[in-house]
């Protein structure tokens, strides 16, 4: 991404938050001290950095008054993580050929953001500002290394000041020096800020950095083995302890030290003695399990071998009950004609006669 062009933007509530009762319910709660109703000018997902250098899925509300920070869990739309009002807004700084963003607070700290929204969210927090406090909002590119001009809210909370991204002539148009009362007012307002208690937004993003951190840090827990340990470790160890056991009791030390030796060396051919039996029983039964597989095998052949030879003698059988059949129905008929002629030609002889 190049950087914010030039084409409008439509304002777009792409979540429809706009229809959302729990967040209408939010911002009517919002605006109700001063009376002023916020409209939702834009609504997506969008992913924040935190203190620790991760990216968060959250949920972005733009408004026309404030930028809300919600979670990504449409049941919490209600639960504010934080709130910017675009008044606070002092300069945007993105890098060229990301999708990367920082909205600059001096007065509380810096919003770094992730979207492939970039152009959209900087038109109209922009444009917002501009109505907002009659000044054009600085919106500044640099070649790399956004985040050394983030301010991080443990750095705000120590006084650091992070130097920002110079306005160049490529950028947006700096501030008019009728901006001075104002940003001299946004730092009364900050130390004002500092003396009383934290508002239900801050403590709903320090819960929510708490939660993170308890997260990272059953992750790294999981992650974390303990060191396989070798069998030369044990009996270094086992070493270890007979040479101590040597060293406290003397002369009986050491016979007690070689008597469990060679009791531990019997144990040791007693177990190899179990594990050669083991494995002579099991060559038996691979042997029995194999000659009753080849008896089993040798059955089957004789039996098929058998059913063969049945089937064919049926079959001699068969063809030579065919062919005696045929043989006597050829007789017969042989007769039956020899008896058809001979009665024939004594008809003829007594014709002749008479």
């Amino acid at each position: 991404m190049s950087g914010p062009s030039l084409i409008p933007v439509l304002e777009k509530d792409s979540l429809r938050l706009g229809k959302n009762v729990a967040v209408l319910h939010m911002l009517q709660t919002q605006s109700g001290e001063s009376g002023d109703s916020e409209k939702i000018l834009y609504s997506d997902v969008v992913m924040k950095l935190n203190k620790r250098g991760k990216l968060q899925k959250r949920v972005l509300l733009l408004t026309s008054r404030a930028l809300y920070n919600l979670p990504p869990e449409a049941a919490k739309f209600d639960k504010v993580k934080r709130r910017i009002p675009l008044e606070r807004v002092e300069q945007i700084t993105y890098e060229k050929g990301s999708d990367e963003f920082i909205l600059h607070v001096p007065s509380e700290y810096d919003y770094y953001l992730k979207t492939d929204k970039m152009d959209d969210i900087i038109k109209i927090v922009g444009r917002q500002v501009d109505e907002l406090k009659g000044v054009s909002l600085p919106v500044v590119s640099v070649q790399e290394n956004l985040r050394q001009y983030l301010l991080m809210k443990t750095e705000a909370a120590k006084g650091v000041h992070k130097v920002k991204a110079p306005v160049t002539a490529g950028s947006s148009t700096p501030p008019t020096p009728s901006a001075a009362p104002a940003a001299a007012s946004a730092e009364a307002s900050r130390k004002e800020e500092e003396e009383v208690e934290a508002t239900p937004a801050e403590d709903e993003e320090k819960k929510d950095e708490v939660e993170a951190e308890a997260e990272e840090k059953k992750e790294a827990a999981e992650e974390t083995t303990s060191p396989a340990v070798t069998n030369e470790e044990v009996k270094e160890e086992g070493s270890r302890r007979v040479s101590k056991s040597e060293q406290s009791d003397g002369p009986k030390g050491r016979r007690k030290s070689m008597k469990a030796q060679f009791d531990s060396m019997d144990e040791e051919d007693d177990a190899d003695k179990k594990e050669e039996k083991e494995e002579v029983v099991e060559v038996e039964d691979m042997v029995r399990h194999e000659l009753e597989d080849e008896e089993q095998l040798s059955e089957s052949d004789e039996e098929e071998e058998e059913e063969v030879a049945k089937k064919e003698a049926e079959t001699v059988k068969e063809a030579g009950e065919e062919i005696t059949a045929k043989s006597t129905e050829e007789e017969d008929k042989a007769e039956a004609e020899a008896t058809a002629k001979a009665a024939e030609e004594k008809a003829k002889a007594e014709a002749e006669a008479t």
